[in-house]
């Protein structure tokens, strides 16, 4: 998540920075699954933000 957070986080919204804080609260290797869609986004982690890691995994490579 580290690129993802040099390039992004300049320009998030306070709403988006507090989503990426409470997914640094997760281990690396579940939100790796979820971005990848091993496993299924668990409820109380924001699904479209999870997207948004996945969109930028997929395009940032």
């Amino acid at each position: 998540m580290g690129r993802f957070a040099e390039r992004e986080l300049a320009g998030m919204s306070e709403s988006e920075l507090v989503l990426f804080e409470e997914l640094l609260e997760h281990n690396e290797a579940d939100v790796y699954a979820w971005v990848t869609g091993r496993d299924a986004v668990p409820d109380g982690v924001d699904a479209g933000f999870i997207t948004r890691l996945g969109l930028y995994r997929g395009t940032h490579a």
